[in-house]
């Protein structure tokens, strides 16, 4: 059974959608071949499948890895010095993106995401490049798996960057809530239902709404005078 205070393996959190975004990937990729190098669609489909498997299957868990090495090393070394500031939550988070704290927020996911993704477009172009030069030329390859690469992952780094922003300064309720518990300050009180004039109201209250003391006020009498 996993701990709740084992952290955020963010492999979990991007690789499934990379796999959801594999197809259109692909086809992206497809039209950008056949745009650079003029070859048939198919075959431009062909290359561009099996460069975006082999990247997807070894250059993102591979890279991920890597990452994960680099913040046991380096990382969590400097995580006490600057988790303590408000500037620091910024800069943990590149050094953690690979693994985050357990307490992380919802814009540090998002900008841990969007960091990984630089280090996965670096790794995809070097990938994407080996697999296409078993086909066509080296520099076709090469200025294939360049642009095809940032056509695709700069709209994901663009919209995860966003998501952060957008996250940081509207946190849900539950995460303000949270926060306002860790610091020891007392949970925001839950708004009370309006009380309608009754019995036991203040007499000076009902004076001032106009209304009758119910001690001494009398009955109506029935306009034909009736019981």
């Amino acid at each position: 059974m996993a701990r709740a205070d084992a952290g955020i393996p963010m492999l979990m959190l991007v690789w499934p959608p990379a796999w959801a975004l594999f197809v259109p990937i692909v086809v992206v990729e497809a039209l950008m071949a056949r745009r650079l190098l003029a070859l048939p669609y198919l075959e431009c489909a062909r290359l561009s499948l099996v460069a975006n498997a082999r990247s997807t299957i070894i250059g993102i868990p591979l890279t991920w890895l890597v990452l994960v090495l680099l913040e046991m090393t380096l990382g969590m070394a400097l995580a006490s010095l600057v988790q303590s500031s408000a500037l620091g939550q910024f800069l943990l988070v590149p050094l953690s993106s690979a693994w985050l704290m357990p307490n992380a927020k919802r814009w540090q996911v998002y900008l841990a995401a969007a960091i990984l993704c630089v280090p996965f477009l670096l790794v995809s172009i070097r990938l994407e490049r080996w697999s296409a030069a078993r086909s066509i030329p080296a520099d076709q390859a090469r200025r294939w798996a360049k642009a095809a690469n940032l056509a695709t992952y700069l709209p994901i780094i663009a919209g995860l960057l966003v998501l952060s922003v957008f996250g940081w300064y509207r946190p849900p309720a539950g995460e303000l809530q949270r926060a306002r518990l860790h610091s020891g300050a007392p949970p925001s009180p839950a708004p009370q239902a309006c009380r309608s004039p009754s019995r036991e109201a203040p007499r000076e209250y009902r004076r001032h709404l106009r209304l009758p003391d119910p001690r001494t006020a009398r009955p109506l009498a029935h306009p034909r005078g009736g019981p």
